[in-house]
């Protein structure tokens, strides 16, 4: 009886009989006063009515009789928003997330109410996780939605940082840029898959989104499908000539695949488009290493320094290029400074990688791989054993991998190696 009483409630509220449905799940209540959804759906016909007060007495009474519905909290969170008591609205949010972190729309709750309390820099992170929740569940009108409240925010219009040039002159995106560079995060922290198949449901909707197909180039670059990559760069391009980053991302692409000339006439076109900066330097110094053109390296190297001093990986490169030409003692400064540049940074790991590389210089042995290494990582053994025991060329594929991907861990390096190198994707020893 009870259930059929709320279920005719429920259609009354869909065809908008709200005063109805009220009447409905009131008779609901009567038989079963431990129905949930009958509380939760009475108050959402009293909030759509207006009645914020009753809406928010049967919200509480919902969630007394089911602790564990994401969906009860936000409604009450919302009425509270209503009522004036954001310290309440703000306490229920939380409670939901913490029942649902998937929850798009607690996130953007969360977001309205941080703006009401005047935290904007919070309500803008907010609706940043609620929008790239809603992309994931392919919910494009509430997507945007949350995109449109964080440009009202921005004062002047958002501007946001190509992820792969952190320094260049900046320029306002288009609205999805926002979620795409959170999607790249996404794939570097390993989740690439799903950061993917939202890209490619972005790309179903607009097949004119040259940023979606940038982003998920670079991306399927990220995971080692370079010809995939490449593809959706050079359609990215196709549809924006003028696309900074898919230009530069290429670039960077086309020298992992050994098309050395190609990379440097990407970069070319980025350096005619915006002045060059000390990311952008430190891109095509790279390349010129790769190529062992280690005089143009060096140049770059030290003029990216010249834009940008505090860069310890920009200083442990050019060692690398003054130790492939012989000029030890510059090698060594350069080190020595990568070295207090990473303490200062609290960076052990590079810190001590680079005091490592010091001490080989400084003893005047080969910069390989200390055969003690070796032997106490499988995985160096493993490639090694793979490039027929040559420790000089093993050592050059991991730094090549180490251009494109800083900062990660020494087995990550190592296991990209192995991974491109069974999968073809190594053309050479670099």
């Amino acid at each position: 009886m009870d259930e059929e009483l709320y279920d005719r409630g429920l259609e009354k509220a869909r065809q908008g009989d709200l005063t109805g449905a009220i009447a409905c799940f009131t008779q609901a209540l009567q038989v079963n006063p431990w129905l949930a959804d009958a509380y939760y759906h009475r108050g959402l016909a009293y909030y759509d009515l207006g009645e914020l007060q009753k809406a928010a007495f049967d919200y509480t009474e919902a969630i007394k009789h089911n602790l564990r519905q994401a969906n009860y909290y936000c409604a009450r969170a919302l009425v509270r928003v209503g009522l004036k008591y954001l310290p309440g609205a703000e306490e229920d949010i939380e409670k939901a997330i913490s029942i649902d972190p998937k929850s798009a729309q607690a996130y953007y709750l969360k977001g309205i109410i941080l703006r009401k309390q005047g935290s904007n820099t919070n309500a803008i992170l907010s609706w940043k996780q609620a929008a790239q929740l809603y992309l994931e569940q392919k919910d494009a009108d509430n997507c945007r939605r949350c995109l449109e409240n964080i440009e009202q925010l921005q004062s002047p219009p958002l501007i946001v940082p190509n992820p792969s040039i952190p320094n260049q002159p900046q320029v306002a995106p288009a609205k999805l840029e926002i979620i795409y560079q959170q999607m790249w995060q996404q794939a570097q922290k390993g989740d690439a898959k799903t950061a993917i198949e939202s890209l490619n449901w972005a790309i179903a909707m607009d097949k004119k989104d040259a940023l979606a197909y940038c982003y998920r180039g670079s991306i399927r670059a990220l995971i080692g499908q370079d010809r995939e990559g490449l593809a959706d760069l050079n359609q990215s391009l196709q549809l924006d000539s003028k696309n900074l980053l898919a230009y530069q991302n290429r670039g960077q692409l086309k020298a992992k695949i050994g098309d050395y000339n190609g990379a440097l006439a990407d970069l070319e076109q980025v350096f005619q488009m915006v002045t060059p900066n000390a990311e952008l330097m430190l891109v095509r110094a790279n390349i010129y290493q790769q190529m062992g053109n280690y005089l143009e390296a060096i140049e770059d190297y030290t003029e990216s320094l010249k834009l940008a001093p505090k860069q310890p990986e920009v200083y442990y490169q050019r060692a690398i290029a003054y130790t492939r030409i012989e000029e030890i003692k510059q090698a060594v400064a350069d080190y020595q400074q990568a070295a207090t540049l990473y303490s200062e940074q609290n960076n052990w790991d590079e810190y001590q990688n680079t005091l490592e590389r010091l001490k080989q210089v400084q003893s005047a042995t080969p910069v390989g791989i200390p055969k003690a290494q070796a032997n106490s990582n499988p995985l160096w053994e493993r490639l090694i054993l793979l490039v027929g025991g040559q420790v000089e060329i093993a050592e050059r594929l991991v730094e090549q991998v180490k251009l494109y991907y800083p900062g990660m861990a020494e087995d990550w390096y190592l296991e990209k190696v192995l991974y491109d190198i069974e999968q073809g994707n190594f053309q050479g020893d670099g």
